[in-house]
């Protein structure tokens, strides 16, 4: 049997078998369909290597197999064709990894996409290898085998592919079990990458306004980049910059609808993640309508996002009734913010009913979820008050669940404003003493079980709860005939 010298030894970063993780444990776990993927790989590299260097077929997979660490190409064959199998069906390590190297000819490239940097220096190795076992220059194997197996036309503008020259669609528009998929092409998702690992977590306003000078270098480019339009959009935002914002949110929903949604009229679920380009710039329109002031404009956004997403991942359901508030609809906010079935229903929903059964006229009733709401997230006097150090002292404004206080405030403060009396009555309310005294008995009584873990703990969560509710019993009687509404 002809054999080729092995003298190649493995560099240290291919000695981790998770270099390439998730071939690696595809390998494991459907062995016999990646050894034939391989060994049709295998085979044409084998033919563009022949045709490079001239020589026969069988002569060409006799290097291939050397470049591998095998001693032929029959024992490589025969490595691929005889998995060592566990009863579970998985391929034992030792036989996955001896396919360390060869699992980069399954690696899916894109013609638009540069290589990434391991998948470079992995054919990189192979290529040197080859270039040593035929005698010719290594240009020349990286050009002509490596580069075609990775669909470029040589290895330098592999290198140098860029996603901002893509010229296929940089997203798709399919039907899928009757729902919306927005795809992102492979350009796409790289240039997603970028976009997001430009800015970190807190940014200045500097440092935004030099991602938006990118950010329109990029749009100039690929107009059709979503994702830079919303981030541009929301740059904007950032800096103030509202008309701006809404511009550039307009252009992305209309270059969206255009070309993609052409006259859907089905769901578009967040459950899909590509989706969710889509359904940010909505909600991103959505609030610019509020900041702007256009309270109608900004329900019927609300209301686009729920029709189209009825599972409502962002919250336009809580966004709805306040909005309602604000335009004096009290019995429609009454209804919209009602919890649906089985959930749980937060502090600031419960100030959200507050507002609308004042505007209704449902004085009992208000004061009943006004208080359910301080009482379940004290730091709402705060908001109530518009005074940051209102919080008692030694009191943390939270209890177990802390609601979503931006959007609350961004949304509630307009509602709060909008209701004649409201606001003062809640002042009159909150600075009442036997309000501040039962705020303290549910401050004392949380504090004694909440986060106490040895045996000075005393109570628990259901005994704060029948406090709670019987203090509120008493305060409703107290507090209902001397406000004045």
């Amino acid at each position: 049997m002809r054999t080729t010298t092995t003298p190649f030894e493995d560099p240290e970063w291919l000695s981790d078998r998770f270099y390439y993780p998730a071939m690696y444990a595809w390998a494991r776990i459907r062995p016999h369909g990646v050894a034939s993927s391989l060994t049709d790989r295998i085979k044409h590299a084998g033919k563009l290597y022949s045709t490079v260097t001239g020589l026969q077929r069988t002569r060409a997979l006799e290097h291939l197999a050397a470049a591998f660490r095998f001693e032929n190409w029959h024992q490589l064959r025969q490595h691929l064709e005889h998995p060592i199998v566990s009863e579970s069906g998985q391929a034992a390590d030792q036989w996955v990894d001896r396919l360390k190297l060869l699992l980069v000819l399954l690696e899916d490239t894109d013609p638009e996409v540069p290589f990434a940097d391991e998948y470079a220096q992995a054919m990189e190795l192979i290529g040197s290898r080859l270039s040593q076992l035929a005698g010719v220059p290594l240009e020349k194997v990286l050009d002509g085998v490596c580069a075609k197996l990775a669909m470029a036309d040589n290895w330098k503008s592999g290198l140098e592919r860029s996603p901002l020259d893509a010229k296929a669609p940089l997203y798709t528009a399919s039907i899928k079990d009757e729902l919306l998929w927005i795809e992102p092409s492979m350009a796409c998702v790289e240039l997603i990458d970028l976009l997001y690992n430009r800015l970190p977590e807190n940014p200045t306003k500097d440092q935004v306004r030099k991602n938006i000078v990118w950010l329109k270098a990029v749009l100039k480019k690929q107009p059709g980049f979503l994702d830079g339009l919303l981030a541009l959009a929301l740059d904007e935002q950032f800096l103030g910059n509202t008309r701006e914002s809404l511009e550039v949110v307009e252009a992305a929903l209309k270059t969206t609808e255009t070309q993609l949604l052409q006259g859907y009229k089905g769901r578009i679920e967040w459950g899909v993640t590509s989706n969710r380009v889509y359904l940010r710039m909505l909600w991103l329109r959505m609030e610019i309508y509020q900041e702007l002031g256009e309270p109608k404009k900004c329900l019927a956004a609300a209301r686009r996002i729920l029709r189209l997403n009825p599972r409502d991942n962002q919250g336009a359901r809580f966004v709805v009734p306040l909005l309602q508030i604000q335009l004096g609809e009290f019995d429609k906010a009454l209804v919209s913010s009602r919890a649906r079935r089985d959930e749980f229903i937060d502090a600031c929903q419960y100030l959200t009913r507050a507002f609308a059964q004042f505007g209704a006229g449902n004085h009992k009733a208000f004061i009943r979820d006004l208080l359910a709401a301080l009482f379940d997230f004290p730091w709402l006097r705060c908001f109530l008050l518009n005074d940051e150090q209102a919080l008692a002292k030694g009191e943390s404004g939270i209890r177990s669940v802390e609601p979503d206080v931006d959007m609350f405030c961004d949304f509630g403060w307009p509602a709060y404003q909008a209701v004649p009396g409201l606001n003062a009555t809640c002042w009159i309310i909150l600075n009442k003493p036997a309000v501040i005294k039962a705020e303290q008995e549910l401050r004392m009584y949380w504090n004694g079980f909440w986060g106490v873990r040895d045996s000075t703990r005393v109570g628990n969560h259901e005994g704060w709860e029948d406090l709670k509710n019987r203090l509120i019993d008493q305060l409703e009687e107290v507090i209902g005939p001397k406000v004045v509404w």
